[in-house]
């Protein structure tokens, strides 16, 4: 009966053996997985910094040209501004001085022509400064938005 004892306490302790032989292979290669896990979501993180570090970065060229922009507008309107008071100035004291009917009439729509003129000229510019700011502060992010797709691309086909 010893034997069978013996026996049997070896054969447990074999298959204690061979278990703790197997979940020690697999504890190896679930760290191993996670090893790889984690590196890969380390590096997904430091991708993520470094893209909203770009997106920012544009984000900020974008604003800057947007500020640049309103800035050249404000001149200009502050300009129009200034010029159409003295011209007002101006066409008062030419009415004061008018000594007929016709005249009166001839001048007034040589001012009103004038403002007119103005008027478009000014509009214009604004329009042409609108279109150019509304162009140069899409470039950066769209520059940004080709390098992520391109890159994005890249990776997808790694």
């Amino acid at each position: 009966m010893e034997q069978q004892i013996a026996a049997a306490t070896q054969a447990v302790t074999d298959l204690a053996n061979q278990a703790r032989n197997i979940l020690s292979r697999l504890v190896e290669a679930a760290r191993g997985r996670y090893d790889q896990a984690s590196q890969n979501t380390l590096v997904a993180f430091d991708q993520t910094v470094a893209f909203n570090a770009r997106a920012v970065e544009a984000t900020k060229q974008s604003a800057a040209i947007i500020v640049a922009g309103n800035e050249e507008a404000a001149t200009l309107v502050t300009s129009f501004a200034r010029a159409t008071v003295e011209q007002s100035f101006a066409n008062t004291k030419a009415l004061m001085s008018v000594t007929s009917l016709p005249d009166l009439f001839r001048l007034q729509t040589a001012m009103v022509t004038a403002y007119f003129d103005a008027l478009r000229s000014q509009t214009e510019q604004l329009s042409t400064l609108s279109a150019r700011v509304a162009r140069d502060s899409v470039a950066p992010i769209n520059a940004n938005l080709t390098e992520t797709l391109e890159t994005t691309k890249q990776a997808l086909a790694a």
